[in-house]
């Protein structure tokens, strides 16, 4: 025990020498993941092969080395300057500002692992910092010398990749500067600004914590290594918005013909712009109440499907038609029923199931929500008015129903030729019960709400009209007298 205690205690503190140059340097970010390796490793990775040091400034030396191998995983670097060490890193290069003018500078390396194995020392890098600013190369398409003149930061190319949140920025300079990036709303620039020590010719940064489908302005500024600003940039970006998460519309106008053991179902598809497939599941239990639930026997584009001896092992069957948009979203489902007797579009209920209708449930027609454009439309009497050019959705809390989950149909009767019924399907977070159904033609409905819980074998109807017309004002006579 004493031996495990001591084999622990000498990891940790090789651990803290290898980490400890990140919490008093931390230049350049680097992350760092600690977990449990299981096993032994005795063999340290090879030494680097040659470390090279030049100078950038009259106050910076950019480090590059040759990468190192290890015989399970190399994990990293340390970076001594003249024997003292400053970084630890995963990268290969390195930049150290802050330095004297006129000074020579030695640098080793060593390669470590995941088992803290650390190789021998690289031969030194030795370079000396200029007393004045060096001449910086003009990187041309053409010319990559080292013969050029001392001018002006100037942008040579510029990538802006925003997110919702947040916006990646990669550029290019003709010399080595280092940049302030600062942004806002408007042209003050008062949210926030980036600044960076180290030069360089190449630059990323990543501005964090905006706000989504939100415009900012920016403003980048080049700084060479005599402090002189010049204006890089001036510009702006828009962050991006959530991903639809909005359910396409059902599909309507649902039939369902028999003909012996087979049956015919035909529908009208949504006219969602990003609307894509439906799919038609069945089962001969209930209707399907996802996906999922029964035997998938179309999916497509089309907008009628033969299913050839549905009934020939069971006399009922009960289908559900889901429409997809691009993204992935589901309707909640229209749904029909097929009988070999005969044909229907309507709720049944005179299956061999036996359900009792319980009045004392606390829910009823005013308590369902009908929304058009994001906003409830307000109902009265059991009756609401509605704009029949928007689509139609239509919740119910699922507060109202606790207890086991539950299955919601509406079934609209009316000016459609026969009923169409859909199912209210719960949402992700199991807070409402929901369907969206394409605008409903001028005319006066009626929507039967049904409740199933087959926990405890409880049904529970109501119903209310609905006044579906072209616009809806409060000032429009016959809403008045609807409401």
């Amino acid at each position: 025990m004493i031996l495990k205690r001591i084999v622990y205690l000498q990891c940790v503190i090789v651990l803290i020498s290898l980490l400890a140059p990140l919490f008093v340097f931390g230049q350049a970010g680097d992350s760092f993941t600690l977990s449990q390796r299981i096993g032994s490793d005795t063999i340290p990775p090879s030494t680097p092969p040659s470390i090279t040091p030049i100078p950038i400034t009259a106050t910076q030396i950019d480090i590059s080395w040759a990468t190192s191998t290890d015989d399970q995983e190399l994990t990293g670097y340390r970076l001594f300057r003249d024997a003292l060490q400053i970084a630890t890193t995963s990268l290969s290069s390195y930049s150290d500002i802050g330095l004297t003018p006129s000074t020579t500078y030695s640098y080793t390396v060593e390669a470590y692992d995941w088992f803290f194995n650390i190789s021998t020392t690289s031969a030194p890098g030795v370079t000396t910092t200029p007393a004045v600013p060096v001449i910086l190369p003009v990187v041309t398409p053409t010319s990559t010398s080292n013969v050029g003149s001392q001018m002006s930061p100037r942008l040579i190319s510029l990538e802006i990749d925003p997110s919702q949140t947040s916006a990646q920025f990669d550029w290019s300079t003709n010399i080595y500067t280092r940049y302030v990036l600062r942004w806002g709303s408007s042209s003050e620039y008062d949210l926030g600004f980036i600044q960076n020590e180290v030069f360089s010719r190449t630059h990323t940064t990543n501005v964090q914590g905006l706000e989504q489908g939100t415009r900012y302005l920016y403003e980048l500024i080049g700084v060479d290594q005599l402090g002189h600003e010049s204006l890089l940039k001036r510009g702006s970006f828009t962050t991006t918005q959530d991903l639809d998460t909005t359910a396409p519309a059902n599909v309507s106008g649902v039939k369902a013909i028999v003909d012996t053991d087979s049956v015919y179902i035909q529908w009208v598809n949504p006219t969602d712009a990003d609307f894509e497939k439906i799919r038609v599941v069945r089962n001969y239990l209930f209707y399907p109440r996802d996906p999922v639930d029964g035997f998938i026997v179309y999916e497509g584009s089309a907008q009628s499907f033969f299913d050839a001896e549905a009934l020939s092992s069971y006399p009922d069957q009960y289908y559900t038609i889901f429409a997809y948009d691009t993204t992935g979203n589901i309707s909640s489902g229209a749904i029909t029923f097929a009988r070999q007797s005969g044909w229907s579009v309507t709720i049944n209920t005179d299956d061999n199931t036996t359900i009792e209708d319980v009045d004392d449930l606390p829910i009823g027609f005013s308590d369902v929500l009908f929304i058009q454009k994001n906003e409830i439309v307000p109902q009265k009497d059991s009756q609401v008015a509605i704009n029949s050019e928007e689509p139609l959705g239509i919740q119910i809390p699922a507060s109202l129903l606790s207890g086991n989950l539950k299955t919601i149909v509406v079934t609209i009767t009316g000016t459609y030729s026969e009923a169409q019924s859909y199912i209210l399907r719960s949402n992700s977070e199991k807070t409402v019960y929901q369907a969206l159904l394409r605008n409903l033609p001028e005319g006066q409905y009626e929507a039967f709400f049904t409740v199933y819980e087959y926990q405890t074998q409880v049904q529970k109807t109501f119903s209310g009209q609905i006044l579906s017309q072209k616009s809806v004002s409060s000032n429009d006579p016959q809403l008045d007298e609807q409401q």
